[in-house]
């Protein structure tokens, strides 16, 4: 037989069940009253106040399970987002660096000679994509018509629908696109381009350069934590990097958090991600972005860690609270059967309560004030360097981002207004180029070595890739020699070696870099730098030949010195067979 539920009763039907509904509840309330108050007042008391705790206890415990809920997220979503502004801060820093090396591509004589041929060229733009330390998968020559001149990948035979090569044939600056992904499941690619100019200034053609966005973010993408993921979305919302490839091209969907951040599900791993631009207000700024993740099992173990033994402990108050609450009942309720079986006695109790509270009302003397405690500053090498090293980070991305790349903005449409003028006088034509010139200097090469010095970025490849561009960067005042252990520093950790600490990367970095222009200024024309880990031990050392020891090259090094005993080093200057040798050595 089919019981029919309430919204099939008719109307009668339904409000003489719900009447009887309720006299059958009134009547449990009632009985439950006459046997409450059948119970004595101590019994009836106690029921009351175990009442009264129980659920006081349960609203304690849900109140409780619910701010750490909430309490859990709001910190997951901060976490996200912190994690999420600095991975694209990384990010923006990788993206612009393959910017600037595709400006220094367009300068080299083979690439931008439109004379130059075919094979010759090939081999220049191959040279450049083996010998640089770059993100770049494949360089192409063009013609502003669109015609592919030379390309190292054979599969590109034309640009025109490149939104890149499309921006700088058409506006003659540099420009790169969105992350491109063609088909879903497939990995994608950015574009950046620059204008290609032969030696009389005529803008002929355009390099376009192709990255694997698994490459060019390798770094970024890797650097999680706690089981993090970092992922590449693009501008319109799909997803290009981080995530199995057959999840390429597909959309990105999540659902906001209240306290911030977003709730997704990331490669079948529920998450809690924070989404923030790469690149924003530079000329790299395509809309794309980088959301970083934190797995939604970390979330629910730090609720269940916070809220831990919370209902044993709510559980063991509220037993403790029904057993002191018994006890002072059963002291009330003892006293007064005493006080009405013998009124005679009334006087002593009294006497015996009021010295009771005499006693329990004693005023006690305050205790003496503590003594005032002082706490000796201790300051931390270490901690005192990592913050002028963060502080430097900060200026040298701004002058990365902000100075620099408005002056190539500014320089390139300075040159096309120049042109369009078509100015007749060579006086002017003179003056013009060598303010460009001017111009072009300050940008490549004083800024770009106030910005390294400032905070070397490259030290993020690693100390042998670091030391190798300063070696470039040092060829007009000092030749410099590199033997270097490629195992002494890798990027993760390989065969029981693990990366060296990036502060302790920057310390050695400077300490090379101050030493080499030392000898430089007291007239050493090269040096020697070797780099090795083995036994136990890591050492770093530069070396040159000079008549005599110069007593001042150790104060040159004074700053090195203090940061590499702060990590636990020790810096050794000294003459031997004629050279003269600055040494660091640490325990591996």
């Amino acid at each position: 037989m089919r019981v029919p539920t309430l919204g099939q009763l008719p109307d009668g039907e339904l409000s003489a069940r719900l009447r009887a509904g309720l006299r059958s509840l009134a009547r449990a309330a009632a009985e439950a009253a006459d046997r409450l108050a059948a119970l004595p007042a101590f019994a009836r008391a106690l029921v009351v106040v175990a009442a009264a705790v129980a659920f006081l206890a349960a609203l304690t415990y849900y109140s409780a399970d619910a701010f750490s809920h909430r309490a859990v997220d709001q910190r997951a979503a901060a976490e996200a987002d912190s994690l999420s502004t600095l991975t694209a801060r990384l990010a923006t820093g990788d993206a612009f660096n393959t910017y600037l090396e595709m400006l220094r591509y367009a300068e080299d004589p083979a690439v931008r000679d439109s004379g130059t041929s075919r094979e010759d060229r090939l081999k220049a733009m191959r040279l450049l994509l083996e010998l640089n330390t770059n993100n770049l998968v494949s360089l192409t020559v063009a013609d502003r018509t669109g015609a592919v001149v030379a390309s190292t990948d054979p599969k590109i035979t034309q640009v025109l629908d490149s939104a890149a090569y499309q921006e700088a044939r058409t506006s003659l600056t540099p420009g790169n696109t969105d992350v491109v992904v063609p088909n879903a499941g497939q990995p994608g690619y950015i574009e950046f381009a620059v204008p290609v100019k032969d030696a009389t200034g005529l803008t002929w053609g355009v390099l376009l350069g192709r990255a694997d966005p698994d490459r060019l973010w390798k770094t970024t993408l890797a650097g999680g934590v706690d089981g993090s993921r970092n992922v590449i979305v693009t501008s319109t919302g799909l997803l290009a990097a981080g995530v199995p490839q057959d999840l390429l091209g597909q959309p990105w969907r999540g659902e906001p958090l209240s306290g911030g951040g977003v709730s997704t599900s990331i490669a079948g791993v529920s998450s809690i991600c924070g989404l923030s631009p790469v690149g924003a207000g530079s000329p790299i700024d395509h809309g794309f972005s980088i959301a970083s993740c934190l797995p939604a099992s970390l979330v629910a173990s730090e609720h269940d860690r916070a809220i831990g033994k919370q209902g044993w402990i709510t559980l063991a108050g509220a037993v403790l609270a029904i057993v002191l609450a018994g006890a002072a009942l059963y002291v009330a309720e003892r006293r007064r059967l005493v006080l009405a079986d013998d009124a005679d006695d009334d006087d002593e109790v009294s006497g015996g309560a009021a010295a009771t509270e005499a006693e329990a009302t004693t005023e006690v003397e305050p205790a003496s004030e503590p003594a005032t405690l002082t706490i000796a500053a201790d300051v931390d090498a270490v901690a005192l360097i990592d913050g002028f090293e963060r502080r430097n980070e900060r200026l040298s991305e701004q002058l990365r981002e902000d100075i620099r790349a408005r002056m190539l903005v500014a320089a390139s449409q300075a040159e096309e207004a120049y042109r369009r003028l078509d100015p007749e006088s060579e006086s002017d034509d003179g003056l013009h180029r060598e303010a460009m010139e001017e111009l072009e200097a300050v940008r490549d090469r004083a800024l770009r070595a106030i910005e390294q010095e400032m905070y070397p970025a490259v030290v993020d490849l690693g100390l042998p890739n670091a030391l190798k561009s300063l070696r470039r960067d040092l060829a007009d005042s000092i030749d410099l020699t590199l033997e270097l252990d490629p195992m002494a520093d890798t990027l993760e950790e390989e065969d029981g070696r693990k990366p060296l600490a990036q502060g302790l990367r920057l310390v050695l970095y400077r300490m090379v870099l101050d030493a080499s222009r030392a000898l430089a200024e007291r007239g050493a024309a090269e040096a020697l730098v070797k780099l090795a880990r083995a036994d136990g031990e890591l050492s770093l050392s530069v070396e040159s030949a000079l008549d005599e020891m110069a007593a001042d090259v150790a104060a040159s090094l004074a700053t090195s010195r203090i940061a590499i005993e702060a990590y636990g080093g020790q810096l050794d200057i000294g003459r031997e067979d004629e050279r003269v040798r600055v040494q660091a050595t640490f325990a591996a």
